[in-house]
């Protein structure tokens, strides 16, 4: 009898370290439940201003421009000048909205003395190629101010007859491609093609093909 009920108090002994051993497992695993639901609700919670960044930068432009005269004939020409960016996340690293100012100085071209300011607002996506280096493309338009000022004593002068100095505000669409590579986390290097074409009729300033070399800081 005493053996019966000595065996009676071992197994009600086991049974009991058996049922602590596994509420501890249970405890720990809904500690470990809490601290990944704790841990998504932080991630899920973070502002999405956090993860915008600005991007600034200066270029330096080479732009074929090419402008019609009063007879309806093409002239072209080369063009040299400078760029200001400006731009910003739209919420995605991959989607920038971007604006640039651009002036070119004066430029002596079939006798006549042209210079252009333009104002541009494009938005880019950005490709990643590897972990350096993006592929971007964009559109956009464009608003550009040429100024001609003729250099001829004819009567007739070869961009326009009078009077001697005239202002072209011409929008315009805008086309661009280009790589980027970063040489660190915040500056990057890069070189862009772009093509613009007048969107009105009324004006000589009618297209541009333009390569632009850059650096940006991003932060």
């Amino acid at each position: 009898m005493k053996i019966i009920i000595l065996i009676a108090l071992i197994f009600c002994g086991q049974a009991h370290a058996d049922e602590n051993y596994m509420g501890y497992d249970d405890i720990v695993k809904e500690l470990s439940r809490n601290s990944t639901k704790q841990s998504d609700i932080k991630t899920t919670n973070l502002d999405p201003l956090e993860m915008v960044r600005i991007h600034t930068g200066v270029g330096f432009s080479s732009s074929q421009l090419t402008v019609q005269e009063f007879n309806d004939n093409d002239i072209s020409g080369f063009h040299q000048g400078i760029e200001l960016n400006f731009g910003i996340d739209l919420f995605s690293p991959v989607w920038i909205a971007e604006g640039t100012v651009r002036s070119f100085g004066s430029k002596e071209l079939e006798n006549n003395k042209i210079s252009l300011k333009e104002f541009d607002l494009k938005f880019v996506h950005l490709t990643p190629i590897n972990y350096f280096v993006n592929f971007k493309f964009g559109m956009g338009i464009a608003a550009r101010y040429l100024t001609v000022e003729s250099q001829s004593t004819d009567e007739i002068v070869t961009l326009n007859t009078a009077p001697q100095k005239v202002e072209y505000s011409t929008p315009s669409s805008l086309f661009i491609m280009g790589l980027q590579t970063f040489l660190t986390n915040s500056v990057s290097l890069g070189i862009d093609i772009a093509y613009r074409s007048a969107m009105i009729d009324e004006t000589i300033d009618k297209r541009s093909i333009d390569a632009n070399l850059r650096i940006d800081t991003h932060f």
